[in-house]
């Protein structure tokens, strides 16, 4: 068990409420809205939501990669006991549970938009998923063209 203050886990419960009680449709625009409005903690940015299921955390910098000990207490929050996958990249950490086939897509995405805004932008926090190049693929694909 890692220790929790009381402001994390009030922010866990902002963060459980915001996409309450599940998101029913897991679009590349509902990715996009929920990596735009993450809440910030001490320098992260951290989404988080469920589908019927899965549970998926979302975490990021954008001066570095997070820590183990500063996702630990998240992971303790967010998710219940069980089988916790990982997929990370320079600038994020992202974590799953239960039917990941459905979201191991999305966090693709994510890593890709994140890398390619890197390579092209040295100013990471100036990152928009929608400059991207799979930022616009997914809103072409979204809006059917």
């Amino acid at each position: 068990m890692v220790d929790i203050s009381p402001d994390m886990v009030l922010k866990a419960d902002v963060l459980k409420a915001k996409y309450a009680p599940y998101v029913r449709d897991l679009s590349p625009q509902f990715v996009n809205k929920a990596l735009q409005e993450a809440e910030r903690y001490r320098g992260l940015h951290i989404t988080y939501w469920r589908t019927i299921k899965a549970r998926f955390l979302f975490i990021y910098r954008t001066d570095r990669q997070p820590t183990k000990e500063e996702v630990m207490p998240w992971l303790q929050l967010m998710f219940n006991d069980g089988q916790i996958h990982e997929h990370s990249d320079t600038y994020f950490r992202s974590f799953f549970q239960g039917d990941v086939y459905t979201t191991d897509t999305v966090a693709d995405m994510i890593g890709n938009s994140f890398a390619d805004a890197a390579d092209k932008d040295s100013n990471a926090d100036a990152f928009d998923l929608d400059k991207t190049e799979v930022g616009q693929k997914l809103l072409r694909q979204g809006d059917g063209r």
